[in-house]
């Protein structure tokens, strides 16, 4: 299944909401998803819903680590929330909860690892 993304925005908060596969075909869709809410001087945080993803290859890795750069530089925070299943076991493999804001949910195990 091709990668589905919604945008919205909602105050000071911009959800971008994927779903389906995330890997290297859905980078050109990816970006042209978060530049607008990076430019937006509304927006103060980006939440990268992932609740919806049913895969996910390094490449998508690769992505979120360039949204979060691009973020910090546009003085923006990002989170990464509804990680689930394996991307989220992906991300714990990678350490990727030392890197990010995770926001998991509370019926899955070892969400305490949330750090900052």
């Amino acid at each position: 299944m091709a990668m589905q993304i919604n945008t919205s925005v909602s105050g000071q908060t911009a959800r971008i909401v994927l779903g389906g596969r995330f890997d290297f075909t859905s980078q050109q869709q990816l970006r042209a998803n978060y530049d607008l809410p990076l430019r937006d001087e509304r927006v103060r945080l980006l939440e990268v819903d992932l609740g919806g993803v049913e895969f996910m290859d390094s490449t998508a890795m690769g992505m979120l680590l360039l949204l979060k750069e691009r973020a910090a530089e546009a003085g923006k925070q990002l989170a990464l929330t509804n990680c689930q299943g394996t991307p989220l076991t992906v991300f714990r493999m990678a350490h990727f909860d030392r890197i990010f804001d995770m926001r998991c949910e509370e019926d899955i195990p070892r969400c305490a690892f949330y750090s900052r």
